[in-house]
């Protein structure tokens, strides 16, 4: 189940990565089907020293867990498209 969460996770943080839109700060939640499972997922998006970087946390559990525990969590970085 972890592999699986961490697989969540990577997706998460890449879908981040390919939108054409700079995200904001702050939480994200959603859901994602994988390997017959339904995964419940969080993201964290926060400003790092850096102006055009930003960093985002995702925390992902069983989307039917009352676990305050994630199963695993995966830290990412998103960079600030140019738009020339």
């Amino acid at each position: 189940a972890r592999t699986m969460a961490t697989w969540v996770a990577s997706n998460v943080v890449i879908e981040f990565q390919v939108l054409d839109q700079w995200p904001g700060i702050g939480e994200r939640k959603g859901t994602m089907e994988m390997g017959h499972s339904e995964w419940a997922w969080l993201a964290t998006i926060s400003q790092t020293e850096e102006a055009e970087l930003r960093r985002v946390d995702v925390e992902v559990r069983p989307a039917d867990s009352d676990s305050e525990n994630p199963l695993t969590t995966l830290s990412g970085f998103l960079r600030q498209q140019d738009d020339s």
